[in-house]
Protein backbone atom coordinates (compact mmCIF):
# COMPACT_ATOMS: atom_id res chain seq x y z
CA UNK A 1 0.00 0.00 0.00
CA UNK A 2 1.12 3.38 -0.81
CA UNK A 3 1.15 6.04 1.82
CA UNK A 4 1.27 9.99 0.04
CA UNK A 5 0.31 13.19 1.27
CA UNK A 6 -3.16 14.74 0.62
CA UNK A 7 -5.47 17.81 1.06
CA UNK A 8 -6.08 17.81 4.32
CA UNK A 9 -8.29 20.69 6.64
CA UNK A 10 -6.43 22.24 9.37
CA UNK A 11 -9.31 24.94 10.40
CA UNK A 12 -12.82 25.27 9.85
CA UNK A 13 -15.98 26.58 11.15
CA UNK A 14 -18.08 23.58 12.85
CA UNK A 15 -21.39 22.59 11.10
CA UNK A 16 -23.37 25.04 12.79
CA UNK A 17 -21.72 28.61 13.43
CA UNK A 18 -24.22 30.53 16.39
CA UNK A 19 -23.72 34.49 16.60
CA UNK A 20 -26.12 37.32 17.41
CA UNK A 21 -26.74 39.89 15.09
CA UNK A 22 -25.15 43.45 15.21
CA UNK A 23 -21.70 41.54 15.95
CA UNK A 24 -18.90 40.44 13.58
CA UNK A 25 -18.01 37.24 12.80
CA UNK A 26 -14.81 35.66 11.25
CA UNK A 27 -15.32 32.31 9.49
CA UNK A 28 -12.17 30.75 9.04
CA UNK A 29 -10.88 27.88 6.87
CA UNK A 30 -7.60 26.78 6.40
CA UNK A 31 -5.37 23.86 5.02
CA UNK A 32 -3.02 21.38 3.98
CA UNK A 33 -1.44 20.70 0.40
CA UNK A 34 0.24 17.97 -0.74
CA UNK A 35 3.32 18.71 -2.75
CA UNK A 36 1.48 17.98 -6.21
CA UNK A 37 -1.37 20.62 -4.80
CA UNK A 38 0.93 23.01 -3.83
CA UNK A 39 3.05 23.07 -6.83
CA UNK A 40 -1.03 23.70 -9.00
CA UNK A 41 -1.71 26.53 -6.01
CA UNK A 42 1.57 28.08 -7.19
CA UNK A 43 0.31 28.01 -10.78
CA UNK A 44 -3.59 28.78 -9.84
CA UNK A 45 -6.00 28.54 -7.24
CA UNK A 46 -9.85 29.87 -6.14
CA UNK A 47 -11.01 30.33 -3.09
CA UNK A 48 -15.28 30.77 -3.72
CA UNK A 49 -17.76 31.27 -0.86
CA UNK A 50 -20.98 30.80 -1.67
CA UNK A 51 -24.53 31.08 0.85
CA UNK A 52 -28.01 29.85 0.23
CA UNK A 53 -29.25 26.44 0.57
CA UNK A 54 -27.89 23.05 -1.40
CA UNK A 55 -30.35 23.72 -3.78
CA UNK A 56 -29.92 27.11 -4.19
CA UNK A 57 -26.32 29.05 -3.57
CA UNK A 58 -25.76 32.05 -4.42
CA UNK A 59 -21.87 34.04 -5.17
CA UNK A 60 -20.83 35.46 -2.30
CA UNK A 61 -17.38 36.89 -2.93
CA UNK A 62 -13.91 34.86 -4.20
CA UNK A 63 -9.83 35.27 -3.79
CA UNK A 64 -7.75 33.99 -6.44
CA UNK A 65 -4.38 33.46 -6.76
CA UNK A 66 -2.44 33.46 -10.34
CA UNK A 67 1.19 32.61 -10.18
CA UNK A 68 1.67 33.66 -13.81
CA UNK A 69 1.40 37.78 -12.30
CA UNK A 70 2.09 36.76 -8.54
CA UNK A 71 -1.34 38.54 -7.53
CA UNK A 72 -3.79 37.79 -5.44
CA UNK A 73 -7.26 39.31 -6.76
CA UNK A 74 -10.17 39.92 -4.69
CA UNK A 75 -14.27 39.75 -5.20
CA UNK A 76 -16.61 40.47 -2.90
CA UNK A 77 -19.87 41.64 -3.85
CA UNK A 78 -21.39 42.37 -0.17
CA UNK A 79 -18.46 44.74 0.73
CA UNK A 80 -17.84 46.31 2.63
CA UNK A 81 -20.28 44.40 5.45
CA UNK A 82 -18.99 41.06 4.01
CA UNK A 83 -15.21 41.13 3.07
CA UNK A 84 -12.44 38.76 2.81
CA UNK A 85 -9.15 38.84 4.82
CA UNK A 86 -5.96 40.02 3.65
CA UNK A 87 -4.04 38.41 6.17
CA UNK A 88 -5.51 34.64 6.56
CA UNK A 89 -5.46 32.08 4.14
CA UNK A 90 -9.41 31.69 3.69
CA UNK A 91 -11.50 33.89 5.97
CA UNK A 92 -14.90 34.99 5.72
CA UNK A 93 -15.52 38.43 7.48
CA UNK A 94 -19.34 39.07 8.21
CA UNK A 95 -19.91 42.59 9.83
CA UNK A 96 -23.16 44.08 11.80
CA UNK A 97 -24.44 40.30 11.38
CA UNK A 98 -28.33 40.79 10.49
CA UNK A 99 -30.78 38.02 10.70
CA UNK A 100 -31.03 37.90 6.42
CA UNK A 101 -27.25 36.36 7.51
CA UNK A 102 -28.59 33.13 8.46
CA UNK A 103 -27.55 30.43 5.98
CA UNK A 104 -25.67 27.82 4.41
CA UNK A 105 -21.61 29.24 3.69
CA UNK A 106 -19.93 26.58 1.71
CA UNK A 107 -16.53 27.20 0.97
CA UNK A 108 -14.89 26.07 -2.06
CA UNK A 109 -11.25 25.30 -2.94
CA UNK A 110 -10.48 24.51 -6.68
CA UNK A 111 -6.75 23.77 -8.26
CA UNK A 112 -7.80 24.01 -12.12
CA UNK A 113 -4.62 22.90 -13.13
CA UNK A 114 -4.88 19.50 -11.00
CA UNK A 115 -7.86 17.98 -12.40
CA UNK A 116 -10.03 20.53 -11.81
CA UNK A 117 -9.61 19.05 -8.17
CA UNK A 118 -12.82 20.84 -6.06
CA UNK A 119 -13.00 20.55 -2.37
CA UNK A 120 -15.49 21.91 -0.34
CA UNK A 121 -16.76 22.34 3.80
CA UNK A 122 -19.95 23.82 4.93
CA UNK A 123 -21.24 25.71 7.93
CA UNK A 124 -24.74 26.87 9.30
CA UNK A 125 -24.75 30.45 10.03
CA UNK A 126 -27.35 30.90 12.92
CA UNK A 127 -28.13 34.48 13.87
CA UNK A 128 -29.65 35.16 17.37
CA UNK A 129 -31.77 37.86 17.86
CA UNK A 130 -31.30 39.93 21.35
CA UNK A 131 -35.09 40.51 23.17
CA UNK A 132 -36.63 43.46 23.11
CA UNK A 133 -39.65 44.08 25.16
CA UNK A 134 -42.52 46.63 24.21
CA UNK A 135 -44.67 47.63 27.78
CA UNK A 136 -47.39 50.03 28.82
CA UNK A 137 -45.06 51.95 30.97
CA UNK A 138 -48.02 52.28 33.29
CA UNK A 139 -51.79 50.91 34.04
CA UNK A 140 -54.26 52.31 36.98
CA UNK A 141 -57.19 49.96 37.89
CA UNK A 142 -59.90 50.86 40.67
CA UNK A 143 -59.59 48.14 43.83
CA UNK A 144 -61.27 44.91 43.09
CA UNK A 145 -60.86 45.03 39.20
CA UNK A 146 -58.99 42.93 36.97
CA UNK A 147 -55.45 44.11 35.72
CA UNK A 148 -53.80 42.89 32.94
CA UNK A 149 -50.68 44.06 32.35
CA UNK A 150 -48.95 43.11 28.85
CA UNK A 151 -46.23 43.13 26.39
CA UNK A 152 -44.85 42.69 23.50
CA UNK A 153 -41.89 40.26 23.28
CA UNK A 154 -39.71 39.24 20.59
CA UNK A 155 -36.34 37.32 20.04
CA UNK A 156 -34.60 34.38 18.35
CA UNK A 157 -35.09 31.70 19.59
CA UNK A 158 -38.07 32.89 21.31
CA UNK A 159 -37.66 34.73 25.04
CA UNK A 160 -38.58 33.07 27.83
CA UNK A 161 -40.46 35.69 29.71
CA UNK A 162 -40.89 36.14 33.53
CA UNK A 163 -42.88 39.08 35.65
CA UNK A 164 -41.43 39.41 39.49
CA UNK A 165 -42.85 42.14 41.64
CA UNK A 166 -39.96 45.40 42.39
CA UNK A 167 -40.41 44.56 45.81
CA UNK A 168 -39.94 40.54 46.09
CA UNK A 169 -37.41 40.18 43.07
CA UNK A 170 -36.86 36.13 43.89
CA UNK A 171 -40.57 35.44 43.71
CA UNK A 172 -41.69 34.80 39.84
CA UNK A 173 -44.92 35.36 39.46
CA UNK A 174 -46.11 34.42 35.52
CA UNK A 175 -43.60 33.33 32.92
CA UNK A 176 -46.67 35.02 29.88
CA UNK A 177 -46.11 38.10 28.21
CA UNK A 178 -49.07 39.33 29.67
CA UNK A 179 -49.50 39.52 33.82
CA UNK A 180 -53.67 39.48 34.46
CA UNK A 181 -54.22 40.24 38.51
CA UNK A 182 -58.16 39.50 39.51
CA UNK A 183 -59.43 41.06 42.24
CA UNK A 184 -57.05 43.68 42.43
CA UNK A 185 -55.87 44.83 45.77
CA UNK A 186 -53.87 47.69 47.06
CA UNK A 187 -51.08 45.82 47.83
CA UNK A 188 -50.80 44.73 44.36
CA UNK A 189 -49.85 48.05 43.41
CA UNK A 190 -46.32 48.73 42.95
CA UNK A 191 -43.23 48.26 40.12
CA UNK A 192 -43.11 44.93 38.30
CA UNK A 193 -40.27 43.78 36.66
CA UNK A 194 -40.84 41.65 33.09
CA UNK A 195 -37.60 39.87 31.48
CA UNK A 196 -36.93 38.34 28.58
CA UNK A 197 -34.26 36.09 28.33
CA UNK A 198 -32.97 33.34 25.35
CA UNK A 199 -29.15 33.66 25.81
CA UNK A 200 -29.65 37.58 26.33
CA UNK A 201 -31.90 39.42 28.36
CA UNK A 202 -33.94 43.09 27.95
CA UNK A 203 -36.25 44.22 31.12
CA UNK A 204 -38.75 46.92 31.60
CA UNK A 205 -40.35 48.24 34.88
CA UNK A 206 -44.34 48.48 34.65
CA UNK A 207 -45.71 50.26 37.16
CA UNK A 208 -49.65 49.23 38.65
CA UNK A 209 -51.59 52.07 40.15
CA UNK A 210 -54.37 50.95 42.39
CA UNK A 211 -57.02 53.59 42.90
CA UNK A 212 -59.37 53.18 45.73
CA UNK A 213 -61.60 55.08 47.78
CA UNK A 214 -60.99 56.78 51.23
CA UNK A 215 -60.30 54.06 53.97
CA UNK A 216 -59.35 53.41 57.42
CA UNK A 217 -60.56 57.02 58.47
CA UNK A 218 -59.77 58.10 62.00
CA UNK A 219 -59.92 61.04 63.76
CA UNK A 220 -58.00 61.57 66.39
CA UNK A 221 -57.47 64.80 69.24
CA UNK A 222 -54.97 65.57 71.68
CA UNK A 223 -56.60 64.52 74.69
CA UNK A 224 -59.49 62.44 76.04
CA UNK A 225 -62.87 61.74 75.37
CA UNK A 226 -63.57 64.45 78.27
CA UNK A 227 -61.97 67.45 78.11
CA UNK A 228 -62.21 70.96 80.38
CA UNK A 229 -63.75 74.11 78.83
CA UNK A 230 -60.99 76.36 77.56
CA UNK A 231 -58.77 73.89 76.66
CA UNK A 232 -57.28 74.29 73.29
CA UNK A 233 -57.82 70.66 71.98
CA UNK A 234 -56.25 69.56 68.02
CA UNK A 235 -58.85 67.01 65.98
CA UNK A 236 -56.56 65.67 63.31
CA UNK A 237 -58.27 63.11 60.23
CA UNK A 238 -55.90 60.72 58.28
CA UNK A 239 -57.65 58.23 55.79
CA UNK A 240 -55.81 55.79 53.25
CA UNK A 241 -56.86 56.79 49.54
CA UNK A 242 -55.39 56.52 46.09
CA UNK A 243 -55.45 59.30 44.99
CA UNK A 244 -54.57 60.97 47.95
CA UNK A 245 -57.58 62.81 50.27
CA UNK A 246 -57.26 66.08 48.95
CA UNK A 247 -59.90 67.41 51.33
CA UNK A 248 -61.00 66.76 54.92
CA UNK A 249 -64.62 68.20 55.94
CA UNK A 250 -65.57 68.02 60.39
CA UNK A 251 -68.71 68.76 61.21
CA UNK A 252 -69.57 70.56 64.31
CA UNK A 253 -73.17 70.06 65.41
CA UNK A 254 -74.09 69.13 62.05
CA UNK A 255 -72.02 72.08 60.60
CA UNK A 256 -69.33 71.80 58.33
CA UNK A 257 -66.13 73.58 59.72
CA UNK A 258 -64.45 75.07 56.77
CA UNK A 259 -61.18 76.25 58.01
CA UNK A 260 -59.32 72.85 58.68
CA UNK A 261 -57.46 73.14 55.35
CA UNK A 262 -55.53 70.19 53.32
CA UNK A 263 -53.53 68.91 56.64
CA UNK A 264 -56.88 67.16 58.58
CA UNK A 265 -56.08 68.83 61.10
CA UNK A 266 -58.02 71.16 63.27
CA UNK A 267 -57.60 73.58 66.47
CA UNK A 268 -60.16 75.17 68.78
CA UNK A 269 -60.96 75.98 72.16
CA UNK A 270 -63.26 73.62 74.03
CA UNK A 271 -66.59 74.99 75.28
CA UNK A 272 -69.65 72.80 74.12
CA UNK A 273 -68.99 70.60 71.01
CA UNK A 274 -70.59 67.57 69.37
CA UNK A 275 -67.86 66.71 66.58
CA UNK A 276 -68.22 64.77 63.59
CA UNK A 277 -66.29 63.29 60.73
Amino acid sequence: MDVTDCFTWTKYPGSITRVWNGTTVALRWDYNLSPAEQVAANLFSSRIWERGNESNLVFVAAKNFNGNSGETSYRENLEPRITISRSEEATLIINDVTKEDEALYKFKFNLLTLNNLLISLNTTLLVGVQPTLQCQSSLSVRKGEKAILSCSVTGDPTPNVTWTKESEPENIISYNSTLAIDNVRVSDGGKYNVTAYNGRSASVLVTLNVIYQPENVILTTNTTSKVCRGVLINFTCTAEANPPVHTYLLYENNTVINNMGMSGTWIDTVFTKNIAF
